[in-house]
């Protein structure tokens, strides 16, 4: 590979030496074309950087090969410009050029969209008024109803909640007044407000088992259909 590089250099070497003589320091390219710019100014053969800052000088067709030599080792791997001139090159010139592996762009991560949560509603607690009610009392149904589950319930949807005495769902009452959305974490405590017959019961004599059933219609979808 190098000894065609260095071929097609030479020609570009032999092509200057043919080129209009000198040039003017205003020839600079812009800056931030090159690394080092060599160009003849009069009999001054110049190298300077792309902030015009002076690397190297000489004769003008004396010094050439030492100015050209100097600005290649100054820079390295990055770009030397010879502007048109007559360039007396005494000893060979090596030019470095480099092809570097161009860094690769790296493809951005796209940002996951979050995968919504299902809720889970389960009864904590189950309560009445009075608390500790006599034969004949007026009884009214409490309950604290929490979302376990990694995703709020919708708003709108009824959060229902079924309230049965020894499994007599002929004397059911029940809770459907509440729509708001519950957060992942969060309770509410909800009271019977309808039922059967009527959204109270009468306390009757003896020992009684109260269920409390959560989403007892299945109005919402759940992690978990246990009430």
């Amino acid at each position: 590979m190098k000894k065609p590089l260095f071929l097609a250099i030479a020609l570009c070497m032999a092509l200057a030496l043919a080129a209009p003589a000198q040039a003017a320091q205003s020839e600079v390219l812009s800056e931030g074309t090159y690394d080092i710019v060599v160009y003849t100014d009069g009999t001054t053969i110049i190298a300077e950087d792309s902030n015009g800052q002076v690397i190297s000088t000489g004769t003008a067709g004396t010094d050439d090969s030492e100015v050209v030599q100097a600005a290649v080792q100054a820079v390295g791997d990055g770009t030397v410009v010879l502007l048109a001139g007559t360039y007396a090159l005494q000893n060979p010139i090596e030019i470095g050029v480099s092809n570097p592996t161009p860094t690769p762009t790296p493809t951005p991560t796209p940002t996951a969209t979050p995968t919504p949560g299902t809720p889970d509603l389960v009864v904590t607690d189950v309560s009445w008024i009075p608390a500790s009610p006599a034969p004949g009392d007026t009884i009214t149904m409490k309950a604290t109803i929490r979302n376990q589950g990694t995703g709020a319930t919708p708003a709108g949807v009824i959060h229902g909640v079924a309230f049965t005495a020894d499994g007599n769902l002929g004397s059911a009452v029940w809770s459907d007044s509440h729509t708001a959305s519950i957060a992942p974490g969060e309770w509410i405590t909800v009271t019977a407000n309808g039922g059967v017959d009527g959204a109270t019961w009468t306390a009757a004599a003896g020992t009684h088992t109260v269920t409390a059933t959560v989403d007892d219609v299945d109005r919402m979808t759940e992690s978990k259909d246990t009430k």
